[in-house]
């Protein structure tokens, strides 16, 4: 019973971390997208 708890927090606990991970490195990339692309058309 007890195990399965901590299953179950373990898996809750690596969804909200791939969550997360996803929230704060997406803007992070589409920012860098945003700045590199001007700078590749430049360099082209």
């Amino acid at each position: 019973m007890v195990f399965e708890i901590i299953k179950a927090l373990i898996l809750l606990d690596k969804i909200l971390i791939c969550f997360f991970n996803i929230f704060i490195h997406f803007p992070k990339f589409y920012l860098i997208k945003n700045i590199s692309s001007p700078i590749y058309y430049l360099l082209k």
